[in-house]
């Protein structure tokens, strides 16, 4: 890999969008003193009580030179958190119809203990745009899911530095709840990034001094109990319905305790949904109310609710079918 040059002999990125940046040869580089001098970095900077890497732009570094990192910043902390900024299906077939290197999230995961969801993200902004459907889209999270080794963490998001906000798009408060609570609620870890918490339909600049309008907190309660939420989070994980509303459980089959999330992402009113828990009354942790089942039904929350249960053994779970498996 050879650095572009411009016209008059200065160098170029091989993305032009990052003028300030020109790309190192790590692919050729490795015996040259160059990966001794930026793990030298990474180490200095643990010494310094660094806990945790977010490396950008991951992908197009070589895994050989992630994997060597790690080795010899173990040796310093073990418990440094490496979380890899992967790359979309598209920015990766650039890469590959440039014959430039390109990992994928599910190799980096045998480096990285987390990554970016954005290999899931394009379908979502086509979901969002009307282009795909809700049941391909949750089917496609599926069949991901089983593609990534046991250990893996995504990272998942709505919005982020280099997206436009999501309740920007959408344009519906209860809508966009829904999806950061079916975010949250998803297997892996959850961002809320800045200002989310205030409602905005604002993205700050990337470069430039651009300060945050923290005049409200509307969304912090629901972000505080997703937060907790996760912390109570045991068993497997299953998608069961996309319509009338996303369904999701949590169960874990020994004890049969486990939590049900209800994300009212097609925005319907005073329609109930069916339930795979047995009649009852349930505890909302989002609401902190009783949520009652009969029938096997219950009504479809205006944005999303998770309730909690304990002791069910023998529940039966039917996955949402999906076209990839």
């Amino acid at each position: 890999m050879v650095p572009q040059k411009r016209e008059d002999g200065t160098l170029l990125s091989f993305h032009p969008q990052w003028s300030d940046i020109i790309e190192l040869d790590l692919e050729k580089n490795s015996q040259t003193g160059l990966w001794d001098e930026l793990i030298e970095i990474l180490i200095y900077w643990v010494q310094k009580g660094v806990d945790g890497f977010r490396c950008d732009v991951a992908s197009i570094i070589p895994l050989d030179f992630w994997n060597r990192a790690k080795t010899e910043i173990e040796r310093l902390n073990p418990a440094v958190i490496w979380l890899a900024e992967n790359w979309t299906f598209k920015g990766m077939e650039k890469r590959k119809r440039q014959n430039l290197y390109v990992s994928t999230s599910i190799e980096q995961h045998s480096v990285f203990q987390m990554t970016y969801d954005y290999d899931s993200f394009g379908l979502f902004q086509k979901l969002l745009k009307g282009e795909t459907d809700l049941e391909t889209y949750l089917g496609f999270l599926g069949y991901m899911d089983l593609l990534y080794p046991r250990q893996a963490i995504k990272l998942r998001f709505v919005d982020n530095h280099d997206t436009k906000r999501l309740i920007s798009i959408i344009k519906n408060e209860n809508i966009t709840l829904a999806w950061i609570g079916f975010t949250g609620f998803n297997r892996g870890s959850f961002l809320i990034y800045a200002g989310l918490e205030t409602k905005t339909h604002k993205a700050p600049s990337k470069f430039d001094l651009d300060k945050l309008e923290w005049d409200n907190y509307d969304w912090q309660p629901f972000l505080k109990e997703l937060v907790l939420i996760k912390k109570k989070i045991i068993g497997h994980f299953t998608i069961i319905t996309a319509r009338p509303a996303i369904t999701a459980i949590y169960y874990d089959t020994k004890t049969g305790d486990g939590l049900f999330g209800i994300f009212n992402v097609n925005n319907l009113q005073k329609d109930f949904f069916d339930c795979c828990l047995p009649d009852g009354v349930y505890y909302s942790e989002i609401t902190q109310t009783d949520v009652t089942i009969i029938k096997g039904r219950s009504r479809i929350p205006q944005a999303f609710d998770i309730i909690s249960f304990k002791a069910i053994t023998g529940l039966k779970i039917t996955p949402l079918g999906s076209i990839f498996f």
